[in-house]
């Protein structure tokens, strides 16, 4: 924690923190930075087990892997699309609710890096859920589906349970388009990590 909390906080290291300031976060184990995007990662313990690190810098999930968090610098980010050509966000096929876009602020957060797991959901509600679950095939010839898999469908309010068990919630939906955006600038993406 101590080497992890100094690199966030150094500006000339990781200056898209901004010299961010932390303090150890209970349940969170740094995994470092992801080799890609520069960003701090933490494996969250309620979930499952660390995964480590490969020789080519990924993480090595397993089935019995735990949620994996993304600490995203904030800033001031533009969220939503203009139906307009010449907005910042153009994008043709913009919907009505989506528009205008606006720039909103948003502190520092942590955001799961992939979707929930069978296996996290598993070890958290003591069964599957889901239409496809472990050892279905998708189709003739496909591999089986496994723990690693994400749960899919799952309601907002089925996701919500599972988070409020372990501890974490939803993001808002500011915080989700940040994050999964990823920086990008296309029709479908705004600017997410600022430098300012």
């Amino acid at each position: 924690w101590q080497e992890t909390l100094a690199a966030i906080a150094d500006r000339s290291a990781n200056p898209r923190y901004r010299g961010l300031v932390m303090e150890p976060q209970f349940g969170l184990v740094p995994l470092g930075k992801d080799p890609q995007s520069g960003l701090f990662e933490f494996a969250y313990l309620p979930s499952g087990t660390v995964p480590q690190r490969g020789a080519d810098g990924k993480l090595q999930m397993n089935d019995d892997s735990g949620i994996v968090l993304v600490l995203l610098p904030g800033g001031r980010v533009r969220i939503g699309a203009d139906a307009e050509p010449s907005g910042p966000h153009y994008d043709p096929n913009a919907r009505k609710e989506e528009t205008p876009s606006v720039l909103v602020r948003l502190d520092p957060f942590l955001l799961a890096k992939h979707e929930l797991t069978h296996g996290q959901w598993h070890r958290q509600m003591g069964s599957y859920t889901g239409t496809w679950k472990p050892g279905y095939v998708p189709r003739d010839g496909a591999a089986p589906v496994t723990p690693r898999h994400p749960v899919m469908p799952i309601s907002q309010r089925q996701a919500a349970t599972v988070l409020r068990r372990l501890g974490l919630q939803l993001p808002t939906g500011a915080q989700w388009e940040y994050g999964a955006r990823g920086g990008t600038t296309t029709e479908s993406a705004s600017s997410a990590w600022p430098s300012h």
